[in-house]
């Protein structure tokens, strides 16, 4: 028994890595939405893994896995607000299932994924899980600065061609790499990037003497930073503004 709550657990926290890391990354050539409906595809796909894999620990354990925070009644009453407004909709059907590229089951997964992680995620689970969505963020900044220059991979995989040519949207001026809107892509940057400057200098303090990761997680978040100036976002860089204007005071607080 106590196996398969191990094998649950690694599930869990190993599905939560691909989902941060897999997940920007998707988009396919093959149907007519690129982006969002297949990233939503994985989203479903690894949301049941999880569940699953919470559940059968339950089961198992035989007592409920779940660890309350400050965020529960918030997230009640968010939902709460959603069946209301599905309550009073004059379109019950498409409140309830949403429409392409938009379902509405999004929302239930993104609740069910919180607690998930919540009841199942540690400290150090969690840095791990902030190291892929970095390393997500690095390959997308990679292809987003790929775009400005004008080689876009999308139009590889689409034409065979490595130029931008297959885009109608001037992707070289604004770029929006493997998350189809600039502005899309500037707020996940603006995201990841103080996670990144707070691992090189966790890296400064507890590795002096290794020089070579400090300047690899500078140069990573220095990708990121680039990638977002070439989507060219007011709203990510307003983002960024306050992002930046919150992070170093806490920085100097903490040290």
């Amino acid at each position: 028994m106590l196996d398969i709550v191990k094998i649950c657990n690694r599930v869990i926290e190993y599905s939560f890595y691909a989902l941060f890391f897999l997940v920007p990354l998707v988009l396919t050539p093959w149907n007519y939405e690129l982006f969002e409906f297949n990233k939503m595809l994985v989203v479903y796909f690894l949301t049941t893994i999880i569940v699953a894999s919470w559940l059968v620990k339950m089961v198992i354990t035989k007592k409920v896995v779940f660890r309350r925070s400050f965020w529960d009644i918030p997230l009640i009453l968010f939902w709460a607000s959603q069946v209301l407004s599905f309550l009073f909709s004059i379109d019950h059907h498409t409140s309830l299932w949403g429409y392409y590229s938009r379902f509405k089951l999004s929302v239930i997964c993104y609740l069910l994924l919180y607690w998930a992680y919540v009841s199942n995620m540690n400290i150090q689970k969690t840095l791990r899980t902030i190291l892929w969505s970095l390393s997500a963020g690095v390959i997308v900044s990679l292809y987003g600065i790929l775009e400005h220059f004008g080689h876009s991979p999308s139009c590889l995989m689409i034409t065979g061609k490595f130029d931008v040519l297959c885009w109608v949207q001037d992707v070289q001026n604004r770029v929006f790499a493997t998350l189809g809107q600039p502005n899309w892509l500037a707020a996940w940057l603006v995201a990841l990037i103080p996670l990144g400057f707070a691992f090189t200098l966790r890296v400064k303090e507890r590795e002096s003497g290794r020089v070579k990761n400090f300047l690899l997680f500078y140069s990573f978040t220095l990708l990121l930073y680039l990638c977002l100036l070439y989507t060219r976002s007011r709203s990510g860089f307003f983002g960024f503004a306050v992002a930046f204007a919150v992070f170093w005071p806490l920085v100097a607080w903490v040290n």
